[in-house]
C-alpha cells in the first residue's frame, strides 16, 4: 500500500489466505506478509485478482474463501450504506498535516457518496503491535539468514543486523508468547470492527523522502523513527486484514497521496467496490503530473 500511495496507484494487502502463498516469497514474519497486487485503476486490480486469487489445497488458509472468491463483475452500485470511521492519528505520533487535510477531504467525499462517516481512534495499541512485530519478525529474519555464508553483516544495514540479533536472542517461550499476544490482538481488532464497517486512514504518515535514506527523519518537524511513516499500515499486516490504498487529491506540489481503506477479515471485495465508487466520482486514472524535459 505504501509504495502505491507514494506513486498514485491502487494497492491491495488482501486478507491473509485470499491469495495463496504456495508460490510466494519465504515467510519472514509468520503470516504478516502476503502477495499484494498493484494496478493503475480499481478495475485493473480486480482483473488481476481474478487471475491470482482462489483456493489452493497446498495453502489451507486459502480454502476459507470458497471456490470463487473474486466475482466476475465488480458491482459498486449495489453497495449498501457503510459505516466509515476516519482515523488520522495514532496516539501522539506525528502525521504530515497536508496528508491529514487531504484524507479528511476524501472522507467528506465518501460521505457525499451516501456513507456514514464518523471520526474516532484507531482500533489498536501501537506499542503492543510493535512488540509483537519485533518478536515475530526478528525470529523470522534470523531463521532465513541462519546458515548463510559469512559476510552478510557487512552488506546489511544496521536495522537488519539488530533485527537478526534480537531474533537469535529470543527464547522459544518468548516467541510463543508473542504468537499468543498476536492471537489476542486479532480477536480484539475483530471486535472493534463491530462498531464500523471500514476504517479510513492515511496510507502513510509522511510524504515521499529522498532515496538515499531508508525512512524520513522528520514528519511534521518531529522525529518519526524508522517505523513512523508506516504506522498506519503495519498493524493491518499483523491483523491479517485487507487494506487498500487509493489515490486521493495530490499535495500542493503535485506529489501523490494515498488513503487506506481497511475492512474486516474477508471483506476484500467490499473494499474494492467502495474504492470503485470513489474512483468513479473522483477518478485518478487520467491524472498525470506535468514533466519538464530539458
Amino acid at each position: 500500500r505504501r509504495p502505491s500511495g507514494y506513486t498514485g496507484l491502487v494497492g491491495l494487502r488482501p486478507s491473509s489466505g485470499f491469495i495463496p502463498r504456495r508460490f510466494g516469497f519465504p515467510s519472514l514474519a509468520h503470516d504478516f506478509q502476503v502477495i499484494g497486487p498493484t494496478a493503475r485503476t480499481v478495475d485493473e486490480l480486480h482483473l488481476l485478482l481474478r487471475t491470482i486469487a482462489g483456493p489452493d489445497a497446498r495453502d489451507r488458509a486459502s480454502l476459507a474463501f470458497g471456490p470463487v472468491p473474486v466475482p466476475e463483475r465488480l458491482d459498486a452500485d449495489s453497495l449498501p450504506r457503510l459505516r466509515l470511521r476516519l482515523a488520522t492519528a495514532v496516539g501522539d505520533a506525528p502525521v504530515d498535516p497536508e496528508i491529514v487535510q487531504k484524507v479528511r477531504r476524501a472522507a467528506d467525499r465518501m460521505a457525499d457518496l451516501g456513507h456514514e462517516v464518523s471520526e474516532g481512534p484507531v482500533p489498536f495499541d501501537r506499542a503492543k503491535v510493535d512488540a509483537i512485530r519485533a518478536a515475530v519478525l526478528g525470529a523470522g529474519v534470523a531463521r532465513v539468514l541462519d546458515g548463510r555464508a559469512d559476510g552478510w553483516r557487512e552488506q546489511a544495514g544496521p536495522l537488519l543486523v539488530s533485527t537478526v540479533d534480537a531474533g537469535r536472542n529470543l527464547s522459544a517461550i518468548d516467541h510463543v508468547k508473542a504468537l499468543d499476544a498476536l492471537q489476542q490482538f486479532r480477536v480484539d481488532v475483530t471486535s472493534a470492527f463491530e462498531q464500523f464497517d471500514v476504517l479510513l486512514t492515511p496510507t502513510s504518515a509522511g510524504m515521499q523522502w529522498p532515496v538515499e535514506v531508508d525512512h524520513p527523519a522528520l514528519i511534521d518537524g518531529r522525529a518519526a523513527g524508522a517505523g513512523g511513516a508506516g504506522m498506519f499500515a503495519g498493524w493491518v499486516n499483523a491483523a491479517g486484514l485487507p487494506g487498500l490504498s487509493v489515490p486521493i487529491e495530490p499535495s500542493a506540489i503535485g506529489m501523490p497521496i494515498g488513503m487506506q481503506l481497511v475492512g474486516g477479515f474477508g471483506t476484500d471485495m467490499r473494499l474494492l467496490a467502495l474504492a470503485r465508487q470513489f474512483e468513479r466520482e473522483h477518478g485518478w486514472a487520467d491524472r498525470w503530473p506535468a514533466f519538464a524535459l530539458t
